[in-house]
């Protein structure tokens, strides 16, 4: 009785041969099984295919993956102590760096603060001494720097925070 999915035998196409063997190139025949899962010895005077298998792995960190430090490991016994006090010492120093960029804008904004205190109270000296355009010059623009510097120091920090434009392809990869 036949299924209903099934086509009636008459309408159904003939399998397409099974090879029982493939060349090896040189004169000899290397025997194919049809049910790859089950391995099979080959018998005096075949052939041996080679299988081939790739692996891949995906890590993601300063140091290498458990499996490749073993692999280090294997090479010469002290390669991860080596591989992890260079992530360490690694790190040390990026911290370090950060911490003395930190320093730096910290200066850098007690200095600016100190310069434009100073600038402000020259101006504000000039006008009570009766010199109103120097005094306010040294006033007005002490205060504009100050006022531009913050507006563009917030746009940048802003700028900085926001993902780079995706790139547009050039011409020549375009019609490639």
């Amino acid at each position: 009785m036949n299924e209903p999915d099934t086509p009636p035998p008459e309408d159904r196409k003939p399998p397409l041969p099974t090879p029982t063997s493939i060349d090896s190139g040189e004169g000899q025949s290397i025997p194919v099984t049809t049910d790859p899962l089950t391995p099979r010895p080959p018998a005096s005077g075949e052939g041996i295919a080679r299988v081939v298998t790739f692996t891949q792995e995906e890590w993601s960190g300063p140091l290498p993956s458990p499996n490749a430090l073993a692999a280090f490991g294997s090479v010469s016994g002290d390669f991860p102590d080596r591989i992890v006090s260079m992530a360490e010492l690694e790190q040390r120093h990026r911290h370090e760096m950060r911490r003395r960029d930190a320093d730096d804008r910290t200066r850098g904004q007690i200095l600016a603060f100190g310069i434009a205190l100073v600038l402000v109270i020259s101006g504000a000296t000039l006008v009570w001494q009766g010199h109103p355009i120097s005094g306010t010059f040294f006033g007005g623009t002490t205060l504009a720097w100050v006022v531009t510097a913050f507006i563009r120091g917030r746009s940048d920090r802003h700028a900085s925070q926001l993902p780079p434009p995706p790139s547009q392809p050039s011409e020549s990869e375009s019609h490639a």
